[in-house]
């Protein structure tokens, strides 16, 4: 059997299906590698390790009070240097364990995830969560079963 010519595309014509899915996975791989960037802090880990321990640390959704909205709350993203180590409640849903993290002043006020200030509550409706008769808020993945 003879080898098959390699076919060398021209800029001019178009990709074929298969190297226009070669070029999108390489593309989405260089921005994963981009998003290891801490935006709170800048820290950026050189390692593939800790480049992918950081990407996991900041898919973490931190609900901060808004310093110009007192009744609201803002999303942060930290890696671990720079994430608050005090006054954080965890807010989980009971079925998966996910959830943001909720810091500063409003985690004093959230004891547990039954007991949520307004402006956390009203961040977790418009990003799905709803509530369970028989559990507290849930995530948008376990939705309550009509009764």
């Amino acid at each position: 059997m003879r080898p098959k010519p390699a076919r060398i595309r021209q800029s001019s014509q178009p990709m074929s299906p298969q190297e226009q899915d070669f070029h999108d996975r390489l593309a989405r791989q260089r921005q994963n590698m981009r998003a290891s960037r801490c935006p709170t802090c800048g820290n950026e880990p050189v390692e593939a390790r800790a480049r992918w321990q950081q990407r996991q640390d900041l898919a973490i959704t931190w609900l901060c009070p808004d310093p110009q909205h007192p009744s609201a709350v803002v999303e942060r993203h930290h890696c671990a240097q720079c994430q608050p180590h005090q006054h954080i409640q965890a807010i989980a849903c009971p079925l998966c364990g996910d959830g943001p993290i909720v810091a500063g002043a409003l985690a004093d006020a959230t004891p547990d995830e039954h007991t949520i200030p307004a402006p956390v509550r009203q961040w977790l409706e418009q990003h799905g969560w709803s509530q369970d008769p028989e559990h507290a808020m849930v995530c948008p993945d376990h939705q309550p079963v009509p009764s």
